[in-house]
């Protein structure tokens, strides 16, 4: 078959070189390839701005987390309702054995005992 504008002692680079002179791109061709160029990095910059968003906010309740159990384990706490029911069972043991002795009439209930101990409780916290 015969090509009548390919010639074999002209070598293809030259050849290549000069179809440059001719080929010209659309006037459209240069927008959409920039549209497109600028919808990649717009999502390349979402995805980052979303990863970092993440991570910050992963961070705040990480540091949150550790904060605060460092600051509930670190702070007082009051006295749990198992010393104050301990506490209130004494007193009443104890009011009870001076009642059958007479030395004492206070509190001989357990349920006054528990009032007496909330109200020493109170005293102490202001």
């Amino acid at each position: 078959m015969n090509e009548p504008f390919f010639d074999d002692t002209v070598p293809l680079d030259d050849l290549l070189r000069n179809a440059g002179n001719y080929i010209r791109p659309r006037d459209e061709l240069r927008a959409s390839i920039l549209e497109c160029v600028r919808d990649g990095v717009d999502r390349k910059h979402r995805r980052r701005r979303w990863f970092f968003s993440f991570s910050a906010a992963s961070g705040v309740m990480a540091m949150t987390l550790v904060v605060g159990g460092l600051g509930l384990s670190l702070v007082p706490r009051g006295r749990t309702a198992d010393e104050l029911f301990s506490q209130a069972t004494r007193r009443a043991h104890v009011a009870r054995q001076t009642n059958t002795i007479g030395v004492s009439e206070s509190g001989t209930s357990w349920q006054w005992a528990l009032s007496e101990v909330f109200a020493d409780w109170r005293r102490v916290q202001r």
